[in-house]
């Protein structure tokens, strides 16, 4: 951080540093970045070691410690920015206007929403086939346009659901506006997409080997209608 502090800070005009928004803006700029940087830094030591040659398993022990500790920051960091998102989220449902789609799109990128330990996984392929498949055969055993993700680019149209892939496990999420209260159509009509949805893995079981730890849906409601 030091070593940062003063490259930056050469950089810094004199009369800026009488500004203390200024200054403690760089300061937390600083420290936010000093993790990245030095996880970034080890790992390109032991690449300099190893090209010369003079690399032992006692420096691997140091060397390691010290990128434990920087992930561990780093980790530190994207949980408190992650704190502030979800205030921020509850905030904006708060409004009286929400678009069910915005919210399916949210979830769709940042399934952490929902349970902390779920992360996405980038450039899903398997996933993204899985999608493509499931869609076609909707449409051709039961005749119907079935959409289930809100990040298809130029996609319009609002999700009738959207699948996640979590855990090697696919997920399947159906969001309701805040005050909905979940009703007895709304059920038939989650339940019918869970049998489609066994009735294609029972089809074509192949699928399946892409989520060994099976396939759940997540309900998100404020309510539900009881008789």
């Amino acid at each position: 951080a030091l070593e940062l502090g003063k490259k930056i800070g050469g950089l810094v005009q004199e009369d800026e540093l009488d500004d203390e928004e200024y200054v403690n803006e760089i300061t937390n700029f600083i420290l936010s970045i000093t993790p990245h940087k030095l996880l970034l830094d080890t790992f390109k030591r032991i690449q300099d070691l190893s090209v010369d040659g003079k690399i032992t398993l006692k420096d691997l022990v140091t060397i390691f410690e010290t990128a434990k500790l920087a992930q561990v920051a780093s980790f530190g960091q994207i949980v408190v920015e992650k704190l502030k998102a979800i205030d921020a989220f509850e905030e904006a449902i708060r409004q009286d206007s929400i678009d069910e789609r915005d919210l399916q799109k949210i979830l769709e990128d940042t399934p952490w929403l929902i349970d902390p330990r779920w992360e996405l996984l980038t450039a899903n392929q398997s996933l993204n086939t899985f999608r493509s498949a499931f869609e076609s055969w909707y449409k051709r055993t039961k005749g119907v346009d079935l959409v289930t993700s809100a990040s298809i680019r130029h996609q319009t149209k609002r999700p009738d659901f959207v699948f996640i892939h979590v855990k090697n496990s696919l997920k399947l999420v159906e969001i309701k506006p805040p005050k909905h209260v979940f009703s007895d159509a709304d059920w038939v009509r989650l339940n019918n997409y869970h049998d489609s949805l066994q009735e294609f893995f029972d089809t074509y079981p192949q699928f399946l080997t892409e989520f060994p730890n099976g396939y759940h849906i997540i309900l998100i409601a404020d309510g539900m209608h009881t008789n």
